[in-house]
């Protein structure tokens, strides 16, 4: 499909685009070739979203601190992390909230979708793992860290 097509361009020599918009240091990027959209978020909470094709800003919102992590998922979700609040987000790409929940105890040092799209897997500072509907955020399963 489109992102097959996509995929086989050939990589230009300059950049196709050049987005603006952040008056504070980008911290997270995600993109989604399926969905045309880049989105990227700030040290000041601000999150950007642009149509790769075209390189257009969509829409602007906000997330309660400075976001670490992001991720687009194929049903046109926004997920993102502040470590300073240590905060799950979930937005639609309107900005629109649909749920906020607690990372857990431990600070999240990383986030990854499954390749279905219906888990999260939010890995700790002390290692563990924890998998989250990526729906409801909800938390499904802890995998504790291994420790000799």
């Amino acid at each position: 499909g489109k992102l097959k097509e996509w995929a086989k361009r050939p990589l230009p020599d300059v950049p196709m685009h050049v987005l603006h918009g952040h008056t504070s240091p980008v911290t997270a990027v995600a993109a989604s070739a399926e969905l045309d959209m880049a989105a990227s978020a700030s040290s000041d909470g601000t999150v950007l979203l642009h149509r790769m094709t075209k390189g257009r800003l969509m829409r602007s919102f906000s997330h309660s601190c400075s976001v670490d992590h992001l991720l687009l998922t194929r049903h046109g979700e926004l997920l993102a992390h502040g470590a300073a609040d240590n905060v799950l987000s979930l937005s639609d790409v309107n900005g629109w909230p649909i749920r906020k929940v607690s990372a857990g105890d431990m600070p999240a040092t990383r986030l990854a979708l499954s390749p279905d799209h219906t888990l999260l897997f939010v890995g700790g500072e002390d290692g563990g793992l924890s998998a989250r509907s990526a729906k409801t955020l909800n938390a499904c399963q802890r995998f504790p860290a291994l420790h000799p």
